[in-house]
């Protein structure tokens, strides 16, 4: 099957010595594009892999957006293979549509419908980039992957490898890498870590990379519109989950006392902490504070209701230590765009634990990731259950 530029999904076979040659898990983005010129500086012989992840002929005008914003499409594919091919490597397209439905958007369907609000890209990277493309790599005698995140690995001062945040703060994405396998660490090379991201925008342009100037992508890749609301009812209309029509029900809105203030079209439409878009008045500002998909119930309280001090998470993985058996301190994010805060993290077996924040936090919101840090290690994670 041919893309636009002559990049193929093939069956492809790596002829070369394995030692020295790295998998570049390849968006078409300027990090992803940068990482395979500086690896081939290093003397690395690279090999660009694209997952192809939509089927854009399906999206109607949406594609256009799709094509030149997102990562996973045939237009990102073309740009990731001619900065491949001028890092002296060789570039393939992987048709992994079928594991990104099953891990990304299974789950994202799911976790609304449980009244949870997710971060598919965190699954994408669990699942589709350390899990499948990570596989791939490997079954074709292929040594090392590499991706443009900004985060870093280093030698642990016994034996192993740590998982840390990346020199600037700004564009740390560590967050977003908890669910790698602890095993596969000594095999990654995140090689922009180090760099703040004018400095990578910059060596882009000074290689002539068409990514230089490709802006970074802000929405969630297969919602092009950023509404993820009209993505659900049309996930609903295509695949008839019940579940999912579950969630997407009118049921009631109601008080931390349990008074019904109005009526919402789906609990699947809000999240906690959402203020607007409610649909009751109180003569204050409301805010959501709990879903109950199983009631069909929005609870809203006053701000006040969200800060709280304490939560349980599950499929925890522990990146960079042995799993705990003793609760211990550590610094904890709740979101992305949160600063991790001091607190007691106890264990309750190896894929669960609680956290108990010295101060109250606002809006810890069931599905996204609690992850754990000390200093600038990230020690692992797991998803916000309650």
């Amino acid at each position: 099957m041919a893309l636009d530029g002559g990049t193929y999904l093939v069956s492809w076979r790596v002829t070369a010595e394995r030692r020295g040659t790295v998998a570049v898990a390849m968006s078409g983005g300027v990090d992803s594009s940068l990482t395979a010129l500086l690896l081939a500086e290093q003397g690395y012989e690279v090999v660009g892999l694209t997952m192809l992840l939509h089927d854009e002929e399906e999206r109607g005008d949406a594609s256009a957006v799709l094509s030149h914003r997102c990562c996973g499409t045939a237009d990102s594919a073309v740009r990731a293979r001619e900065a491949a091919l001028k890092a002296g490597g060789r570039h393939f397209t992987i048709d992994a549509r079928a594991e990104f439905e099953k891990h990304v958007l299974d789950d994202f369907e799911r976790e609304y419908s449980l009244g949870r609000t997710p971060n598919p890209c965190i699954r994408c990277n669990t699942y589709l980039k350390w899990g499948f493309l990570f596989e791939q790599a490997r079954e074709r005698g292929i040594e090392f992957f590499a991706t443009g995140h900004h985060a870093r690995i280093a030698r642990g001062e016994k034996n192993g490898f740590l998982l840390k945040t990346a020199t600037d703060p700004d564009k740390d994405q560590s967050y977003a890498l908890w669910g790698i396998p602890r095993r596969l660490l000594g095999q990654t090379l995140l090689p922009i870590g180090e760099m703040p991201k004018s400095q990578v925008r910059a060596l882009a342009a000074r290689h002539g990379l068409a990514a230089a100037y490709v802006p970074d992508s802000q929405e969630i890749c297969f919602i092009p519109s950023d509404n993820y609301r009209d993505y659900l009812e049309k996930r609903l209309s295509e695949i008839g989950s019940l579940s999912l029509e579950r969630a997407m029900m009118p049921g009631d809105v109601v008080d931390a006392g349990g008074n019904v203030l109005g009526r919402h079209r789906g609990v699947a439409h809000f999240t906690v902490g959402q203020r607007h878009g409610l649909g009751v008045a109180a003569g204050y500002p409301l805010f959501v504070t709990r879903l109950d998909p199983s009631t069909g119930t929005v609870v809203v309280d006053e701000e006040r209701g969200l800060w709280r001090s304490e939560f349980s998470a599950g499929g925890a993985n522990w990146v960079s230590i042995d799993p705990p058996d003793e609760p211990f301190r550590a610094r904890v994010r709740i979101r992305y765009s949160s600063t991790a805060a001091p607190a007691l993290v106890s264990p309750g077996g190896r894929d669960y634990f609680t956290v108990t924040f010295d101060e109250p936090q606002r809006a810890i919101t069931p599905g996204q990731s609690a992850v754990i840090y000390r200093n600038e290690i990230v020690l692992g994670g797991g998803i916000i259950l309650e």
